[in-house]
Formats: C-alpha cells, sequence, structure tokens
C-alpha cells in the first residue's frame, strides 16, 4: 500500500472516531434515558461504573418542568426562527454545574448560548460560542463556578440565540451541597 493510500485511510478512519464521539456525547444521554427499565444516572447523563466522583451528584427531575427566564427569552425574539434547544446532560462537580446542551435540527455558524442557575433571586449566567456539528449545534460543556454557587436546589436552563434563529431549553433542578 503506497503511503498516500496510508495516510488517506487514517485520515477517515480518524473523522469516523470523531463523529462516532461526537454522536456519542449528543445522543447517548437521550437513549439511555428512553431505554425501557433503565434508571437514568444522577448526572443526567451515563455514568462508568464504580468510577468516584469528588462531589455529590445532581438529581435531576423525571421530567423536566419549563422555567421562564429573568429576562426576555430569546425564542420570543421577533424575526427569529424558533428552535428546540435539548438540555443533554448536567451534573454538579468540584468546579461547579457543569451543563451541556444542542440545538435540534440546525446547523448555521454564529450562535451562542447562555448557560443560566437560578436559586430564589439569584442568578448566575455563562455565555459560551455554538459550534455546528454537521446535524445540529453544540452548547457543549459550559460551567457555572462552585465559588458563584451556594447551597440549595437550582434550576438551571441553556438559552440559544443567532442572527437568525433563538430558543429556550425545558429547565431541570440540581442539588448544591457546598458543605460536603
Amino acid at each position: 500500500m503506497s503511503a498516500r493510500a496510508r495516510i488517506t485511510v487514517i485520515v477517515v478512519a480518524a473523522v469516523v472516531a470523531v463523529g462516532i464521539v461526537v454522536a456519542a456525547v449528543l445522543l447517548l444521554p437521550r437513549v439511555w434515558a428512553e431505554e425501557p427499565g433503565a434508571a437514568p444516572s444522577s448526572s443526567g447523563s451515563p455514568s462508568t461504573p464504580g468510577a468516584a466522583s469528588s462531589s455529590p451528584p445532581a438529581e435531576p427531575l423525571a421530567t423536566p418542568t419549563p422555567l421562564p427566564s429573568a429576562s426576555t427569552s430569546p425564542s420570543a425574539v421577533p424575526d427569529r426562527a424558533p428552535v428546540t434547544v435539548v438540555l443533554a446532560a448536567w451534573q454538579v462537580t468540584a468546579a461547579g454545574i457543569e451543563a451541556s446542551s444542542f440545538v435540534q435540527g440546525v446547523v448555521e455558524e454564529g450562535g451562542t448560548c447562555v448557560l443560566h442557575a437560578r436559586l430564589g433571586d439569584t442568578l448566575r449566567e455563562v455565555r459560551g460560542a455554538a459550534t455546528p456539528t454537521g446535524q445540529n449545534v453544540s452548547c457543549g460543556f459550559l460551567t457555572v463556578p462552585v465559588a458563584e454557587l451556594t447551597t440549595g436546589e437550582w434550576e438551571i436552563w441553556f438559552d440559544y440565540s443567532s442572527e437568525a434563529s433563538a430558543g429556550t431549553s425545558d429547565a431541570v433542578t440540581v442539588t448544591v451541597d457546598k458543605e460536603q
């Protein structure tokens, strides 16, 4: 086999591997939760058996409940197509509240993702650039730093906006316990 053919095979294998990893990150949490008789893990995403956790896991709601944002929701912005934002995975770690989401069925450049965390009148927001993945737009993982959190039941959700579209995910409740 020529050197050029070997390089081509390696490049194709790398692209396939990246595609599998992206698909697993975006789809496994949803597939895991939909399996009959399967209990979702406490982090909202599949976990590795026997893996140690540095902090207590979050307790996701069985059915996320919509939560209005303290500000105007991007989905209410005129002249933007509404989109479905899916809160894919979340957990509480030593770093803070970590969560990821994706925008279903949209592939576009230039979008912004905002992870919101609210406890009573306290609202924390973390912004990040959205990344097109080929079939969706990924918000990746964003983290509300533990230094900005207090013990309690925090409601979290994502907003997505671009020049063309906007949307808000459903909210879930996570437990932060800084006393452990």
